[in-house]
């Protein structure tokens, strides 16, 4: 499957090609414009191919083609050109800045398929960020090790990338010499020439004084980030495929492959709660998902930012609310009170902070090897339905408190997974299959395989990032919500939000609904609510009410899933 960023402006061409592809395993980014094209190449997302009109309404795209072949990380990056103008020296003259192809309006489905086809065949960033594997074994370097000095790697990039952008001249970037050099020393070890004579080339600009040549440098060290990121997924692929325990050998297995597997009541966990909560220590930042964080990155960035837009967003998006959520209520901040609200989170961070954040994001590819049998786009609609529902039920019974931390708690309240994920996916894979295959509750799997299951693992997330108290209660009660003593508001609103996006098939979260469980009123969470039900309250009306939102917000977030509205 490849990742297509398409510019064009004329709504009917658009239509044809999302047509084609709607057909095809590939996704598809839309751009209408070059300057928009160019801020997403430079932002966290994986492109394979750049499709582009020759001439748009208002511009033409000879320039990005030209930036693209200046930038030093997107060089090799293939594009397809298509027009209906028939001038044989445009067609010279874009081939000479080495495009792949040059199709003529109206193209053929088969040619296009043709085309990325060409383009699966061979890797263009493997040449351009260092073949990984080949570096490591020419050195006889370990795997693991090799692995963790590119996580070192990445992270001096990034804070060196987000320091360099802050700069206004070339003497405030000579004043990070002595990090600039060291960073090229390490790039070259690490067989990533491209990133150190890209360093080289910013210092030795500053010291001339040439700020108008730094500045294009500095931007491509986003594109260096993006890359790193590929260069540690290979490796980390490399790590999963030879990975052994003593138990068994941990490899990339499908789903439909696994029948063979030990039962649950053979399986040995992997880790012990210790450890888990040592592992959860080191994780710094929440991951965001690329396209999220590269939006989010836009809006930001915007010279006339639009905090509502931001608030929206992030108010839509699991990890981007736990990140906000982190860094506001972070040492580096140290709020006056704990924030618990995004708003308030991004009123307290100001403008400064939130782009410096929107810079720092942690990233994960949106088609995720996280759970393999479904897709991101699907676990994205059930947290995301589980915050909707969660507010639903907070106002429709009239709770006292906020109805917006009922929906934040709902929306946070499965990030324990995605934090399994980042320890062992593999193990999270099996523990996600026995869950599907042997009709047991997904928490017990999960304790099957970690020791712990998600709901802990979200726990001790948000203690170390210090979220509320009502979150805290609310991520971790969300399967046992009988033994909660406070909160019991939010704990009820988040564990009936999730049992009924799970019953009604809101996205997926791995999980199946509990079978002894016949409606939303009998589940244990449904007795939090006993102190505030008057003696005329309607059980039968109020459970009519449920399924019908249930089945809209169904339909709403599954259209706004398969259309990569998020």
């Amino acid at each position: 499957m490849s990742h297509i960023l398409y510019i064009d402006d004329d709504e009917i061409a658009i239509k044809a090609l999302e047509g084609i592809l709607k057909r095809s395993p590939h996704q598809l980014t839309l751009s209408t414009g070059s300057d928009d094209a160019w801020k997403l190449l430079c932002k966290n997302i994986h492109f394979d191919l750049l499709i582009m009109e020759l001439k748009l309404k208002n511009e033409n795209v000879w320039p990005i083609i030209k930036k693209v072949r200046a930038n030093p990380f997107l060089k090799d990056l293939p594009i397809l050109v298509y027009t209906s103008m028939k001038d044989r020296r445009a067609v010279t003259s874009i081939l000479a800045l080495d495009v792949l192809n040059y199709l003529f309006k109206p193209f053929k489905e088969h040619q296009l398929l043709q085309e990325i086809k060409r383009i699966e065949q061979t890797n263009w960033r493997i040449e351009m960020s260092g073949n990984a594997q080949l570096f490591y074994s020419r050195l006889k370097v370990n795997v693991a090790d090799f692995h963790q000095f590119n996580l070192e790697l990445l992270d001096r990039l990034q804070k060196i990338n987000t320091i360099l952008h802050a700069c206004s001249s070339a003497q405030a970037v000579c004043k990070y010499e002595t990090e600039i050099q060291d960073l090229a020393e390490f790039a070259e070890k690490q067989d990533f020439t491209i990133l150190r004579a890209e360093l080289n080339q910013i210092l030795d600009n500053s010291k001339k004084g040439a700020w108008m040549k730094v500045q294009p440098s500095i931007q491509n060290l986003d594109n260096a980030v993006t890359m790193q990121k590929y260069r540690l997924s290979l490796i980390e692929a490399k790590i999963h495929e030879t990975k052994k325990t003593e138990e068994e050998v941990h490899t990339e297995i499908p789903v439909e492959e696994l029948e063979n597997e030990p039962p649950s009541n053979t399986v040995k966990a992997r880790f012990t709660p210790e450890q888990i909560e040592e592992k959860i220590n080191t994780i710094a930042d929440y991951p965001v998902v690329e396209s999220s964080a590269a939006a989010f990155q836009m809006i930001a960035q915007e010279t006339e930012v639009n905090l509502d837009e931001i608030v929206s967003m992030i108010e839509r998006d699991p990890g981007l609310a736990a990140a906000v959520l982190r860094f506001s209520n972070s040492s580096f901040v140290a709020p006056s009170s704990i924030i618990e609200d995004i708003h308030q989170a991004i009123s307290v961070l100001g403008l400064a902070r939130v782009r410096l954040l929107a810079m720092s994001l942690r990233t994960v590819p949106d088609v995720t090897c996280m759970f393999k049998a479904y897709r991101w786009q699907d676990f994205w609609a059930h947290q995301v339905g589980c915050a909707m529902m969660s507010d639903f039920i907070f106002t429709e019974l009239d709770l006292p408190g906020r109805s917006e931390l009922a929906y934040l708690a709902g929306l946070i309240s499965e990030m324990g997974k995605m934090l399994l994920c980042e320890i062992d996916v593999i193990a999270y894979r099996l523990a996600v299959r026995d869950a599907r295959e042997k009709k047991r509750m997904l928490f017990h799997c999960e304790r099957d395989y970690f020791g712990c299951s998600h709901d802990h693992a979200g726990l001790l997330f948000a203690k170390i990032s210090n979220l509320s108290p009502a979150l805290q209660t609310a991520i971790a009660y969300k399967y046992r919500p009988s033994e909660a003593h406070e909160f019991v508001e939010y704990v009820g609103c988040v564990s009936l939000a999730n049992y009924l996006c799970t019953l009604y098939g809101i996205g997926e979260s791995g999980d199946i609904p509990d079978p002894r469980i016949r409606s939303a009123t009998e589940h244990p969470g449904w007795e939090l609510f006993s102190p505030w039900m008057s003696p005329t309250f309607s059980i039968s009306r109020f459970n009519r009410i449920l399924e019908s939102k249930a089945k809209s917000l169904k339909i709403e977030l599954t259209s706004m899933a398969n259309n990569n509205l998020k």
